[in-house]
């Protein structure tokens, strides 16, 4: 016999365990405590399971049961918000909202949103950043359209190869290094270099564009979770960097910092970044319109980037 599963109780069972207690789900959801228990309840019994330890200690513990039911709720309240959203959008061809989280082109993403807006001022939009991991589950969960990343294997993800960007080493004008023609490994043994944190994809791309030179026990002098802070310290003197090309171009126009070669035979390597979508994911006609800009637009205004 087919039962019938509360959509309202499964996404308070997705704010409780988010808030920690029953208590905070119910000032969040804006209803009383019992009535956040009773769709608890109801759930576990048109379930047959438990979904939390018992007695309920000072934050909530999902049983096995409850993480598998847990689970379930996440994809079954995405793929409900997926037909609303689709539903909307096939009755009234409102564009609505375009929720993007990425890991990579922090230096090209605000241009482009600020671009696009002034075309289609009534399109609005929900950024968030993190690693490729996050960037992932925020994908997965539907709490972003679509995602921007470098590439790692998850067969729940579509990822599709989007741009190209160079790499280039940078240094501030009065660094010891700035005034030779050619820098030597040596001289990244002896200064060191600035890096990302172990983890993170700024840190990923650092090591591997050494890597892909040959260039292996690299010193390390400083660990960065953001590249933006990487580059002021480049600015201030006080290191030597690798940064995606976006990252440094205005502050090399700008003479805060110069571009660092190995030589004519020594190539830095590019990075390849994706659009990452949830497969079988419904893609609205804003968030269509705005990869279709994207494509078009950022090579005019970035000419180093290459669409692939």
């Amino acid at each position: 016999m087919l039962k019938h599963l509360s959509q309202m109780g499964l996404y308070v069972l997705k704010v409780a365990i988010e808030a920690g207690t029953f208590r905070a789900a119910a000032q969040q959801l804006n209803i009383s405590q019992p009535a956040v228990s009773a769709h608890i309840h109801r759930l576990e019994r048109d379930l047959e399971v438990e979904l939390f330890e018992r007695p309920y200690g000072r934050k909530l513990q999902l049983t096995d049961a409850g993480r598998v039911v847990y689970a379930y709720a996440l994809e079954i309240l995405a793929k409900n918000e997926e037909l609303h959203k689709a539903a909307t959008e096939l009755r009234s061809g409102k564009l609505g909202q375009i929720k993007l989280a990425f890991s990579v082109g922090k230096f090209i993403i605000p241009s482009m949103l600020a671009a696009f807006r002034k075309k289609y001022p009534e399109i609005s939009f929900v950024l968030r950043t993190g690693n490729s991991a996050r960037i992932q589950n925020l994908v997965l969960n539907g709490e972003a359209d679509f995602g921007l990343s470098l590439f790692t294997d998850n067969p729940q993800i579509e990822f599709r190869p989007f741009y190209r960007e160079p790499l280039i080493m940078v240094c501030s004008p009065d660094h010891p290094v700035a005034s030779q023609k050619f820098v030597q490994k040596e001289d990244l043994d002896k200064y060191g270099l600035l890096s990302g944190l172990s983890g993170s994809d700024y840190n990923r791309f650092v090591f591997n564009g050494f890597a892909a030179i040959g260039f292996h026990n690299l010193r390390i002098v400083a660990q960065v979770e953001e590249p933006e802070i990487v580059l002021k310290i480049v600015e201030e003197g006080g290191g030597i960097s690798l940064l995606l090309q976006s990252a440094a171009q205005k502050a090399l126009e700008r003479g805060y910092i110069v571009e660092l070669s190995f030589g004519d035979n020594i190539k830095l390597p590019t990075m390849d970044v994706y659009l990452l979508f949830r497969k079988g994911a419904h893609l609205s006609t804003a968030v269509k319109r705005f990869i279709d800009f994207l494509q078009a637009e950022i090579p005019e205004r970035f000419p180093f980037v290459t669409i692939i």
